[in-house]
């Protein structure tokens, strides 16, 4: 396993930090963990059957932790190629009975084009989940479901292929932040607001990786840093203005 983590989240109350740690041959896909944001040991989950997990995220309230989470992985090789196929489910760990729950999932997925089921977050009554369709990024929408796999909401619709990343609703859960990762002829990517009602979107600013912070009054977001180096730089922007 690798010394350090990735994907890290923040609990709403700011008191904790969950993250994963993935191996060499799979870094983006690993162990769940959460730690004191103040410092201290880390919590490692090990769930019953469950090989690894991506994109952990907490509730509104922060009593919960969902994620997504992979198992019965079957690797086929035709020569020198290997395909890969597995279960794949958005789960729900209860952080204060530490028992888990399946919201959805999905059995014998090919894995080998991306992540499924990626990045989940809640809306803000917790009833509801919105995820990017996976990690590919030639296509892949984004959904918004119901437990137990219900659909409530897909974007885009039509003839668009752009990718949709990181969805992230804002505080009322009339709109969903997410990004478009950059292509050849930008590496930027760009940041929209999607209308869940009208099915719409508006771009924002150029950029990668946006969440909402001051309370959904603004969003912190990554571009690629002017100074080579570093990798990237953070920029924030007020929504209001």
């Amino acid at each position: 396993t690798t010394d350090g983590g990735s994907h890290p989240t923040v609990s709403p109350d700011g008191q904790w930090v969950a993250y994963i740690t993935g191996t060499d041959e799979s870094p983006d896909l690993g162990s769940i963990y959460l730690v004191p944001a103040r410092g201290g040991p880390a919590k490692r989950f090990s769930l019953r059957g469950i090989r690894g997990g991506a994109h952990p995220a907490f509730s509104p309230d922060g009593t919960s932790l969902i994620f997504a989470g992979v198992s019965n992985m079957k690797t086929y090789w035709i020569g020198d190629d290997s395909i890969s196929f597995a279960n794949v489910a958005l789960i729900v760990i209860d952080l204060l009975s530490l028992t888990s729950s399946v919201f959805a999932g999905s059995s014998d997925v090919l894995i080998d084009t991306g992540r499924v089921y990626a990045w989940p977050s809640f809306s803000p009554d917790g009833r509801q989940v919105a995820y990017s369709e996976h990690t590919n990024d030639l296509s892949g929408g984004l959904e918004v479901i119901e437990s137990g796999g219900k659909p409530v909401f897909h974007f885009p619709q039509g003839t668009d292929s752009t990718p949709y990343w990181r969805p992230r609703f804002d505080r009322d859960g009339s709109a969903i932040l997410c990004y478009g990762p950059g292509n050849y002829e930008s590496s930027r990517g760009t940041i929209y607001l999607v209308n869940v009602q009208k099915g719409t979107k508006r771009r924002i600013t150029e950029g990668s990786n946006p969440t909402f912070v001051s309370h959904g009054r603004a969003i912190l977001f990554e571009r690629p840093a002017a100074d080579p180096r570093t990798t990237s730089d953070l920029w924030y922007l007020d929504l209001s203005q």
